[in-house]
């Protein structure tokens, strides 16, 4: 069985390996399903697979979002991925709190004073140069995350996948351009001739 697809644990691109000696069924359109799992030895994870000829037409769970490529504070780090992980597994309400805990956790990194997290993103605008509409972007993440928290919401009419998609990707932009300049200029500076 040839299988290629990508990976939703590691997000490589494969070619699959059945587990075990499973026949794999396939109808007269050549269609079936199988698990997998990734030959790649530091993943080895297991999904499910469903396939026409040998093309992979569908992956469970569903492949996850990458995290941006920029070194942030582990603290960060795993608040964020955490946050991936959750929405890869449509767990959308999880992920709307843990984007709204990455906030938190990025206002403690940057030294971010007050009572609430309202009070801590805008003590944030002093200790980070961001676009005004990233500012915006975090007060809607933590109202978002808000709701998700509470069994009546207040300012989204649902957490599902639109609003959680829409959070992790503002929470990348706002990852990246809190702590990815400092390593695009650490590149940069490195090609540069001795002096």
């Amino acid at each position: 069985m040839d299988l290629d697809g990508t990976c939703p644990h590691c997000g490589r691109a494969v070619r699959f390996l059945p587990v075990g000696n499973q026949h794999v069924d396939r109808d007269s359109t050549n269609a079936g399903c199988a698990l997998v799992c990734c030959p790649v030895p530091e993943c080895s994870c297991v999904s499910y697979v469903e396939f026409v000829g040998q093309y992979v037409v569908r992956v469970m769970p569903e492949a996850r979002r990458q995290f941006p490529d920029v070194k942030v504070p582990p603290i960060v780090h795993a608040a964020f991925d955490e946050a991936l992980v959750c929405a890869s597994h449509g767990c959308n309400i999880a992920a709307a709190m843990l984007v709204r805990r990455t906030l938190e956790c990025l206002c403690e990194d940057r030294g971010a004073p007050g009572g609430s997290l309202r009070d801590r993103v805008e003590a944030l605008r002093s200790k980070v140069i961001i676009p005004e509409e990233l500012f915006k972007a975090m007060h809607d993440i933590r109202l978002l995350g808000n709701d998700a928290a509470h069994v009546e919401s207040k300012d989204y009419t649902g957490i599902g996948k639109p609003e959680t998609d829409a959070a992790l990707a503002l929470c990348e932009q706002l990852l990246m351009a809190t702590y990815g300049y400092s390593g695009l200029l650490a590149k940069l500076g490195a090609l540069k001739k001795p002096t």
